[in-house]
C-alpha cells in the first residue's frame, strides 16, 4: 500500500515539474533570444554577410524610392499630355461645329456645290512630343560594363588590410575604414583608370590592443592620419565581358606616413549580382621604404621588413565618368 502511494506521488510531482516547465518556456520564449555569430578575424578578407545583406536592402529601398517618384513624375506627366491632348481636339471639334453652323445657316448659290467647312486633320493643332511614360532611370541603371563610369566605395562592405611575419609568428591587421572613388571603362580598362583610395590609419587593428598601439606609433597616425593610394593606370591582363571580369594591374602612388612610393596593384575586378563592382588584390611592400622602422623586441622579436597588403573593396556606380555623384559612398 505505501509503495503504491509512493508511485503515485512521484508521478503527480513529475507531472506538476513538466506542466511549471511548459509554463516557464511560455513565459520566457518571447524574452529570450539566442544569438549564433563568428568571431571577428582582423585578417579576413570579403564584406560581411550581415553588412551585405543590410547594403541590399538598402539599395533596395533607393531602387523602391526611385521607382515610386519616377512613377509619380511620369504619371503627372502622361495626365498633362492627356489634358493638351484633350483640348486640343475639343478646340478642333468647336471649329468644325462653328462652320457647319455657318454652312447650313447660308444655303448655297443654284448650281454651286455646297462647300465643306469641316477642318482637315492636317489644320488640326498638333499636340507637342513627349517621352515614353516611365522612362526615368532607376539608380542601378546607370552601370555599364562598356561605358566609362564613376564608381563610389561601399564603405560597409569594404576592407583593406596587411599580413605579416615575425619571428615568433604571422599576424594580420585590417579595417572598413575606407573610403573613395574611381573612374574605369571596365571593357577597355587601361583607357580610363583614375581615383583615389584612403584608408583611415588609426582604425587598422591586429587583434592585440598593444600591438595595435605601437603600430599606430609606427605609422605616426596623429601628424598622418590617412594612408591613400592614388591610381593613375591600369595594365590589363584578360577581359571577360560575358562573365564581366577584369583582371590586371592597378598602378599609382601609394602614401603611408606622409612618403609617397609608386606601386603595382594586381587585382581581379568582377560584378556582383546587386551590379556592384568588387575589386581584390594585393602587393608585396617594404616598410623601410616609407620610412617605418621595422619592430624588434630586444634584438630576438623582429618583424620582417616585407609587408603584403590587400584590398577587398566593393564600390556602386554613380553615373558616367564626369557626371556629378550624390553625396557620401553609400555605405
Amino acid at each position: 500500500m505505501t509503495s503504491r502511494i509512493l508511485r503515485i506521488v512521484g508521478l503527480v510531482t513529475l507531472a506538476a515539474v513538466g506542466a511549471a516547465s511548459v509554463a516557464a518556456v511560455a513565459l520566457l520564449r518571447d524574452r529570450v533570444a539566442i544569438t549564433i555569430a563568428r568571431a571577428p578575424s582582423s585578417g579576413a578578407r570579403g564584406p560581411d554577410p550581415l553588412a551585405l545583406l543590410a547594403e541590399d536592402l538598402r539599395e533596395s529601398r533607393e531602387e523602391f524610392r526611385a521607382f515610386a517618384e519616377g512613377t509619380a513624375e511620369r504619371l503627372d506627366a502622361l495626365g498633362a499630355l492627356l489634358e493638351r491632348e484633350c483640348a486640343a481636339e475639343r478646340d478642333a471639334l468647336r471649329e468644325e461645329i462653328a462652320a457647319l453652323r455657318v454652312a447650313v445657316a447660308t444655303p448655297p448659290l443654284e448650281g454651286s456645290p455646297r462647300e465643306s467647312h469641316a477642318v482637315s486633320p492636317e489644320t488640326r493643332p498638333s499636340a507637342p512630343a513627349s517621352r515614353r511614360f516611365l522612362s526615368f532611370r532607376l539608380p542601378s541603371g546607370g552601370f555599364d560594363f562598356d561605358r566609362p563610369s564613376r564608381f563610389l566605395v561601399v564603405e560597409s562592405l569594404s576592407r583593406v588590410g596587411f599580413d605579416a611575419k615575425s619571428t615568433l609568428h604571422d599576424f594580420s591587421g585590417a579595417t572598413t575604414g575606407v573610403r573613395g572613388e574611381f573612374s574605369s571603362r571596365l571593357s577597355h580598362p587601361s583607357e580610363v583608370a583614375h581615383g583615389e583610395i584612403v584608408v583611415d590609419a588609426a582604425a587598422l587593428q591586429t587583434g592585440l590592443d598593444a600591438r595595435d598601439e605601437e603600430m599606430r606609433a609606427l605609422l605616426d597616425v596623429g601628424a598622418h592620419p590617412t594612408l591613400r593610394f592614388e591610381w593613375t593606370a591600369f595594365d590589363t591582363d584578360a577581359v571577360d565581358a560575358a562573365a564581366r571580369t577584369v583582371r590586371g594591374t592597378a598602378k599609382g602612388r601609394l602614401s603611408i606616413r606622409g612618403i609617397a612610393r609608386e606601386i603595382a596593384l594586381p587585382v581581379r575586378i568582377s560584378v556582383d549580382e546587386s551590379r556592384r563592382i568588387a575589386v581584390e588584390g594585393e602587393a608585396e611592400i617594404r616598410l623601410t621604404d616609407f620610412g617605418i622602422p621595422v619592430p624588434s623586441k630586444l634584438g630576438m622579436i623582429a618583424m620582417q621588413d616585407r609587408v603584403k597588403i590587400w584590398v577587398a573593396l566593393r564600390a556602386r556606380c554613380a553615373g558616367p565618368a564626369g557626371e556629378t555623384a550624390a553625396k557620401g559612398s553609400g555605405g
